[in-house]
């Protein structure tokens, strides 16, 4: 879902939608495994 809706914004304003939605799913992906390590 991150993905999606950072590719759909950066069309909308005329930026790369595949790099956006990547860098938005990853840091999505980084916060999750940053809560998960810690037992959360």
């Amino acid at each position: 879902m991150l993905f999606v809706v950072g590719f759909y914004r950066a069309r909308a304003i005329g930026a790369n939608g595949w790099r956006t939605g990547l860098v938005l799913m990853l840091s999505g992906v980084l916060l999750v495994g940053i809560a998960v390590v810690p037992g959360g």
